[in-house]
This record gives C-alpha cells, structure tokens and sequence, in this order.
C-alpha cells in the first residue's frame, strides 16, 4: 500500500461480521511487511473520526511486524488504515464487539477463528491471474480457516 494514504477495507459482511450494524469495532492482528523503512500503522473508522495509533512497525533491520488492535467500524460498514511508509498491510480479523439497539448486547465480544481481509487490489500467490478470494464484488475478503497446506508449500518454495 502506497505511504501516507488512507486504504478504506470493507468489513461489515466479510469473513463472518455481520452486515445489520450490530458490529461497532472489529478485533484485528494488523501485519506489517515489506517495509521500505520504521513506521507507524493508524486507523480511524472514516474520515470525520481522529484516526488512532495501532501500532510502531520495522525497525533497523525492517523486519515484518504484527500486533493486535482494536478499531471502531464506521457507519458504512468499513474500517481505514494508513501506514506511513510503504508496506504491504495484513489484516486477520479475530473477532468483533456488538453495539447498537438491534438486540444485541452493546459491548459483548464475538470471538472468530481468525479470517482475512484483504486488499482486493492484492493478487493470490497461487493463482496470479485472479484476485484473493477468487472472485471480485464487496471490497476486500479471503476467508480461510486454519493452515492452508498449498499456500505454505508455496511461500516455503519462494
């Protein structure tokens, strides 16, 4: 992802959040890579919100870095990130927090078994010609649980 921009992900009706408004934050393990220097990963919700940090990434020797966070999930269903230099940007979606009047509890958290999003602009290691997730539409999706043997197989033969 480009430095200093703002990348809006699409959330609500992915990898298992529901799309009805009753999640008011998501539970991410945000991963940092191919870094071109040491940075700092923000988020907000959207654009009229302050944006928060989640998280200082690289180092001397640019090492790729993860750490969890917690961000509000915007009126529209989506989430926005900004690394400040250039990075590719991982997100694994670990859960979500309820909130709204919907019957949900406002608060509650909803574990996941980890999911992930991505960038739709992001190709698929193993099948170049087509995006993640095998087909386009609503923003950035990949869902996969647990290890997936052919990716491993793959990115050991790099």
């Amino acid at each position: 992802m480009p430095a200093d921009t703002y990348r809006t992900v699409k959330v609500a009706g992915v990898a298992d959040i529901p799309n009805d408004g009753s999640a008011g934050a998501v539970s991410v393990v945000a991963t940092v890579a191919d870094i071109s220097s040491q940075g700092i990963l923000f988020g907000r919700p959207d654009a009229d919100t302050s944006q928060t940090l989640m998280g200082i990434y690289g180092g001397d020797d640019k090492q790729t870095t993860s750490f969890s966070a917690v961000l509000a999930v915007g009126s529209d269903g989506t989430i926005q990130v900004k690394a400040n230099t250039t990075a590719r940007l991982i997100l694994d979606v670990q859960g979500y927090y309820t909130s709204n009047d919907d019957g949900t509890a406002p608060g509650g958290f909803v574990a996941m078994n980890g999911k992930r999003i991505r960038s739709r602009q992001e190709r698929d290691p193993l099948h170049p010609d087509r995006r993640e997730g095998g087909r386009s539409g609503d923003g950035v999706r990949h869902h996969r649980r647990g290890p997936d043997p052919d990716l491993a197989r793959h990115e050991r033969g790099r």
